[in-house]
Order: C-alpha cells, then sequence, then structure tokens
C-alpha cells in the first residue's frame, strides 16, 4: 500500500530538500520511495542535485577485479 503525502507534507518536503536534504534522506523520513521525492521535486520545477561519485574510476575499476577474483 502506497502512503500519500498531504499538500503540508509536500511543502515541507520540498523545503527540507532546499535546506540540502538528500532525497534518500526524504523518502526515509517520509516513509516514500525515492522516486514519489523526485516526483514531487519534479512537480515543483526543483531539478534534483547531482549526486558526485565517492569511487574514482580507478577504485572502481579496482573493486571489480578484486571481486572477480572471489
Amino acid at each position: 500500500m502506497q502512503r500519500g503525502l498531504s499538500q503540508a507534507e509536500i511543502d515541507r518536503l520540498i523545503d527540507r530538500y532546499r535546506d540540502s536534504v538528500s532525497i534518500d534522506g526524504l523518502a526515509r523520513r517520509y516513509e516514500v520511495h525515492r522516486t514519489t521525492v523526485i516526483h514531487h521535486l519534479d512537480q515543483a520545477g526543483i531539478t534534483p542535485r547531482r549526486v558526485a561519485r565517492k569511487m574514482t574510476d580507478e577504485s572502481v575499476a579496482l573493486s571489480i577485479s578484486f571481486e572477480r577474483r572471489g
């Protein structure tokens, strides 16, 4: 069963996103899927922030190589 957000909750969700709360953090807080958060941001005309990768290309390649070795 999906949880519907009230307009007041959507407004607070948008305000919190503008205050730098992450999409995943908002999804946990409001107990909805992250795509629901993105949908509400999109409806409000807000482009989601891009998240920088935490691993470099080199570290990704090394990790894949390590996993393949077992």
